[in-house]
């Protein structure tokens, strides 16, 4: 989805969209894609990775993403 040519807005409401389409979802799996909707916007918009890695883990418990970062 990452595409030169493609502004935020569209990626946003188009990867939005799928997501709300999913019938049987349960809330991690909203997560997850809700985190990866983020991660392709950012990109898309070349936004300051820092920035975006705090973004990112302000979709999970703050415990989870200390975890990662030390990772």
């Amino acid at each position: 989805m990452v595409v030169d040519g493609y502004d935020d807005y569209f990626v946003d409401k188009v990867l939005s969209n799928v997501i709300n389409q999913e019938q049987e979802i349960d809330a991690d799996w909203k997560t997850l894609k809700n985190v990866q909707k983020e991660a392709v916007i950012g990109i898309q918009c070349g936004s300051n990775w820092e920035r975006l890695k705090i973004i990112l883990d302000s979709f999970v418990p703050i415990e989870m993403a200390e975890y990662i970062n030390n990772k």
